[in-house]
């Protein structure tokens, strides 16, 4: 399961929701073990090995105790077309995105302990025009209970992310959102939930966010680099887009933070976030009682927490993490209280990877797992992932998964999904880390077996039963291609031509395959989203839910 406060204008949907399971342990009781430094070598390889392929820009590091078991940072070359690595020794911050949310819950938990709020006081009391707001409970925010929308998935995000916003019109248009569901009905994560506690926070203490920040968490704890985010001094934190066309890594343009707000907006380094969720589990911010509350988890959502399990051999190590994503920042932070080990990953530009990868990389260096599938996987070719694209069914699930090349990337959708990116990860095993996927193929490669959590699906190919999408000349399709814009909408589409069908990439985010309709419209349901073009005025109507542009090609 995925959690990001990313901009996500064509959402991405992992395949079958990632089982979060695990056995409950004392967490604030840690063993005593010798510090293990035997992955700094193989992780440090496989750091310099992403890097000469432009695979990510970041930070990432090991931790045991207050311990740097490893760190490496890499950083983008001065022309852009290539990564150095950069001192180890050197501070680095980034805009952490959902990660944000576990310290909203920890100063919602010290309102709590003031007396200020309870888990039961009604969001009615605050906001009383949200939908269900007399029923909704600050428990309810906390983990994702509340039926309030998410405002980042609206339509209109579009049209206001990059431009400052007062609390008056967050508020406002969360106002205007309908309930997803019934209080306390079931589990959905939010933006929402997080950026309203972030107000209340303000409302009740008589003192800003930023100001509650420091007093609670950064001096308690002697962060040395953390902060709430503001647009006037978190613009200089960039993030980058590795573009294949032009082989190099170009800037992202920012969002205005006062709209991520307490949901998205701190900034931080990776030495100060083992601090704080070393300081977390062992009672520096909260009482024993409002910790185990905060970490107790209802449909796998804990109190601005997660919890996840890794194998050590014949044992199981309970994991507590958040991960987050905003522009082209994407962060993963997991404290492992038993061995009292943290990993974490703060990337501001992904090429071909994903933080989870990065994670997963880190907790088997640590375990003493090889890294040398990954180290392999970095040299694979178009030309050998290409024996692995078809159609394929299982007779144990209703989903089709079509596996295909776009951009030399390996990549799956399942019937009415959002094709998700494969990573090689050993001899004909592919994951997908953010939604715990992994699927191994036989060696003919008509087959494979798809394992997600308890989950087990064999697939066999079946091109046959691809859906027939309208045929259309080649030459037709490249009428349409270019890059389009208006003064409407903040980001370009690019729309071109990979394996003979349309796709198109918008600013910042990731390639999608266009489904034919007709000679002139196309769609990509997922995020319900029409195409419509006219070659002769060069221009594209661009429609997603209720609201449409006219785009034109750029000279």
């Amino acid at each position: 399961m995925t959690t990001p406060f990313a901009l996500r204008h064509f959402k991405l949907f992992s395949l079958i929701t990632l089982i979060v399971t695990g056995l409950f342990l004392n967490a604030s009781v840690q063993a005593k073990t010798d510090i293990n430094r035997t992955s700094e070598v193989p992780l440090n390889e496989y750091g310099q090995a992403l890097a000469t392929h432009n695979r990510v820009l970041g930070t990432w590091a090991l931790y045991q105790g207050d311990e740097t078991i490893f760190k490496q940072t890499w950083l983008p070359s001065e022309d852009g077309s290539s990564i150095v690595i950069a001192d180890d020794k050197q501070m680095h911050q980034y805009k952490i995105g959902s990660i944000s949310k576990t310290f909203t819950a920890v100063l919602t938990f010290k309102m709590i302990e003031a007396g200020k709020l309870s888990l039961d006081t009604p969001l009615s009391q605050y906001y009383p025009k949200i939908t269900n707001a007399k029923n909704i409970t600050i428990g309810h925010m906390l983990n994702h209970h509340s039926g309030i929308a998410n405002y980042t998935d609206s339509p209109d995000f579009m049209s206001y992310y990059q431009s400052p916003q007062t609390e008056e019109q967050m508020v406002t248009r969360i106002e205007a959102l309908p309930a997803a569901f019934a209080p306390g009905e079931k589990a959905a994560y939010s933006n929402s939930n997080y950026l309203l506690l972030g107000y209340i926070l303000e409302q009740v203490s008589g003192q800003s966010y930023a100001d509650l920040l420091n007093k609670h968490i950064v001096k308690p704890l002697a962060l040395q680099h953390t902060y709430f985010g503001t647009d006037s001094h978190g613009a200089e934190i960039k993030s980058y887009q590795w573009h294949n066309d032009e082989d190099q890594w170009q800037s992202i343009d920012p969002w205005s933070l006062s709209v991520a707000g307490a949901a998205g907006a701190i900034i931080s380094s990776s030495d100060d976030l083992n601090r704080f969720f070393r300081g977390l589990f062992n009672d520096q911010l909260l009482s024993k009682e409002h910790f185990e509350k905060m970490i107790s988890l209802t449909d796998g959502f804990g109190y601005g927490i997660f919890k996840t399990k890794v194998k050590n051999k014949d044992k199981e190590i309970i994991g507590y993490w958040h991960n987050g994503g905003i522009e082209g920042f994407a962060s993963h932070a997991i404290y492992f209280p038993d061995i009292d080990v943290t990993t974490v990953v703060l990337s501001n530009g992904l090429n071909k990877l994903t933080v989870d990868d990065l994670n997963s990389a880190l907790i088997d260096a640590y375990l003493g797992h090889s890294l040398d599938n990954k180290m392999a996987a970095l040299d694979i070719k178009a030309d050998e992932l290409k024996p692995y694209t078809g159609y394929f069914q299982s007779d144990t699930s209703p989903l089709d998964i079509e596996v295909m090349l776009m951009e030399d990337q390996l990549m799956a959708q399942a019937t009415g999904q959002s094709a998700f990116p494969l990573t090689p990860d050993g001899e004909r095993r592919f994951t997908f880390q953010p939604a715990g996927i992994e699927m191994l193929f036989t060696e003919d490669m008509n087959s494979f077996t798809l394992n997600q959590g308890e989950h087990k699906n064999v697939y066999q190919r079946n091109d046959a039963a691809k859906p027939k999408a309208a045929e259309i000349p080649l030459e037709t399709l490249q009428q349409y291609t270019g890059v389009y814009a208006t003064e409407g909408f903040p980001l370009d589409i690019k729309v071109f031509i990979e394996n003979g069908q349309l796709m198109a990439q918008a600013t910042g985010q990731g390639a999608f395959l266009l489904t034919v309709q007709s000679d002139t419209e196309f769609s990509f349901s997922p995020a319900n989203i029409t195409m419509v073009f006219n070659p002769e005025t060069n221009s594209m109507q661009f429609t997603q839910m209720s609201r449409s542009f006219e785009m034109r090609k750029k000279e």
